[in-house]
């Protein structure tokens, strides 16, 4: 490398748009910048914006001096019309804006702040609610929260919560979970879709309460899970629950057909449970999806499994690790919910 002194901006921006032409790839355009400049080197972000620029049919490399100095005021209409522009086309990028507005992508960035607008992700929900599931959440919601008050906090130790959850020998780590540190001009990290690599090894069963797990149950693939099947589990788990005083036993499912059949109902009411409302399309409302295994799938995540068992020796493992404060925290967030239901009209609660 020779010794770089100084460098001019139209230097450095003159062999970007050569290695650019010559076909370099991002990362070996910095990599050739920082081979021939050392310590003077343009930063990474200005190599990049240089970079856009040319990609985008930018010719010159001098600087646009048409924006040095004091700063021109805004037009007043100017801000209307972003106002109207953005609420034509919502995902509208800043750059694109600024064009169609005819001002700097700086001014334009500050008409938005000013504006109050941010752009946010679209957010995965179950199911678009109707008005009419949005009430049946609401009804729910809002019948529960009218037993806590009837019995008080002791009420939430008297819920017995249950699903089901399938367990592959594999699941992919999520793509931040992946994440690693890189240096500049390495490639990035190849995973393979979650599709792919995930396939049914178990399904996992839990019956579990503010105190924790009371009944654990594996079947393997090619068990057929049926209301008869359910039901028997139902009975197994009242063996393991003692029954509180002057308040009944509350069961929280969901609305699985296993779980709404006729046999499963007589079983409820043999093992003396009574139903808690929970509505259709609301596993934001159920603590085994909300809370359960979510931390024990972010355990089995990047993991390979020889074996069945040797998978189910992890779920329990994991299991046997949480403490009671861990599912009391649980029983805890859950009344939240109600509440944050109650508060949206029964639409979906972010968090």
């Amino acid at each position: 490398m020779m010794d770089v002194t100084s460098v001019s901006s139209v230097e450095y921006r003159s062999v970007i748009r050569y290695l650019l032409i010559r076909g370099f790839a991002n990362g070996d355009i910095l990599k050739e910048l920082s081979l021939a400049y050392g310590s003077k080197a343009p930063s990474r972000t200005t190599a990049y914006f240089w970079i856009s620029e040319f990609k985008r049919g930018r010719q010159s490399v001098e600087q646009d001096f048409s924006t040095v100095g004091r700063p021109q005021e805004i037009p007043e209409e100017k801000s209307s019309q972003c106002d109207e522009v953005i609420t034509a086309h919502r995902r509208i990028t800043i750059r694109e804006l600024s064009r169609e507005l005819r001002i700097s992508y700086h001014s334009c960035h500050d008409i938005i702040e000013r504006l109050g607008y941010r752009k946010l992700a679209s957010r995965f929900v179950p199911k678009f609610l109707s008005p009419e599931m949005k009430e049946n959440r609401l009804l729910a919601a809002q019948s529960n929260l009218d037993l806590l008050e009837m019995h008080g906090d002791q009420f939430l130790n008297c819920i017995l919560t249950e699903d089901e959850t399938p367990l592959s020998l594999y699941l992919p780590q999520s793509k931040r979970e992946s994440a690693e540190w890189r240096k500049s001009g390495e490639s990035a990290p190849l995973k393979m879709r979650s599709g792919t690599s995930h396939r049914r090894s178990l399904m996992l069963t839990v019956f579990w309460n503010a105190s924790g797990i009371q009944l654990v149950d594996f079947a393997d693939k090619g068990v057929r899970i049926n209301s008869e099947y359910y039901s028997n589990l139902l009975s197994e788990a009242r063996k393991k629950i003692r029954k509180p005083r002057n308040i009944p036993l509350y069961l929280l499912h969901d609305n699985a057909p296993i779980h709404t059949s006729q046999e499963t109902t007589n079983a409820l009411t043999r093992n003396g449970f009574q139903l808690l409302s929970h509505p259709p399309y609301s596993p934001d409302l159920a603590p085994s999806d909300f809370y359960l295994f979510r931390f024990l799938k972010k355990h089995l995540r990047g993991h390979h499994f020889e074996s069945p068992v040797e998978l189910r020796d992890a779920v329990t493992e994991f299991f046997d690790s949480l403490t009671p404060e861990f599912f009391h925290k649980a029983f805890c967030e859950l009344r939240l919910r109600w509440q944050k239901v109650t508060n949206a009209n029964g639409s979906y609660i972010e968090k």
